[in-house]
Formats: structure tokens, sequence, C-alpha cells
């Protein structure tokens, strides 16, 4: 097999990466329709990795590592656009806790999928707001509409 061959699972989830934050960063700029197709992409990404790893016979712990990393960057990231911030210490939690060795493997629910359904629900519920997460955080906060 040529060895180009073996990197093409990692950018695959590299682009999923570009995905996730490009959907983020949608949301955060009020454009929730759009991010939700936009993050689905990343979704796609992140399931056609590791079936092209398998495939192409790449499975590899650094890239496992990879792929983890790349969820909990994306689940930051929409956390973050829609204020919710106790996400964001729950996936830094976890990617410490796998990083330090605590986990013997990545765990296979990275929050991603999370962080996209409750982007997801945040939109059928019109909770997005279009002046951006630390405005709609603070009127959470200060119990406003």
């Amino acid at each position: 097999m040529r060895p180009c061959r073996k990197l093409i699972p990692s950018a695959v989830t590299l682009a999923g990466l570009g995905a996730g934050l490009a959907g983020a960063w949608l949301i955060a700029h009020g454009q929730p329709v759009a991010a939700l197709f936009v993050l689905g992409l990343g979704q796609i990404f992140d399931l056609l990795d590791g079936w092209l790893a398998r495939r192409f016979g790449a499975v590899s712990d650094i890239g496992a590592r990879l792929d983890w990393s790349c969820d909990c960057a994306v689940a930051v990231a929409v956390y973050v656009a829609l204020g919710c911030w106790a996400g964001v210490v729950l996936a830094a939690l976890l990617q410490a806790l796998t990083w330090s060795g605590v986990t013997s493997s990545p765990s296979r629910i990275s929050g991603r999928s999370g962080a996209v359904v409750l982007a997801l629900a945040f939109v059928a519920l019109g909770l997005v707001p279009a002046s951006g997460p630390l405005d709609f955080s603070l009127r959470c906060s200060l119990g406003a509409p």
C-alpha cells in the first residue's frame, strides 16, 4: 500500500475539524441554519475518517487521539457559540483525562455529536441569538427574554 493512503483518514479528520469550527462560527454569527448543514458535513467526515482508517489499514493510537481531540475542539467551539459554558468545562475535562492516560483509549462518545444535537435543539426552539453567544449567556443569567 502506498504510504500516502495512510494519511487520508487524518486529512479527513482535519476536514471534519474545519467543518465543525466553521459551523460554530456560523452559530456565533447568527446563521444557525447554515451552521447545521456545515456541522452535518463535519459529522459525515467524522464517520468517514474511522471507516477509511480501517479500510486502508491505517488504524493507530495517534489517529484515534487526533480524532478525539478534533471532536473535543468542535464540541467546545459549539458550546462556546451557544453560550453553554458547562459543556466547555466537561469537554476540557474529558480531553485532559484522555491525554493524561487516566483512560486507556479515547472514549467512543466524544461530545461532538452531543454538541451538534444541542445546536439542533437550540435552533429548533429558536434559542440561537443573532447577537452572539456572550449576549445570549448574559441574557439567560439575568433572566431577560
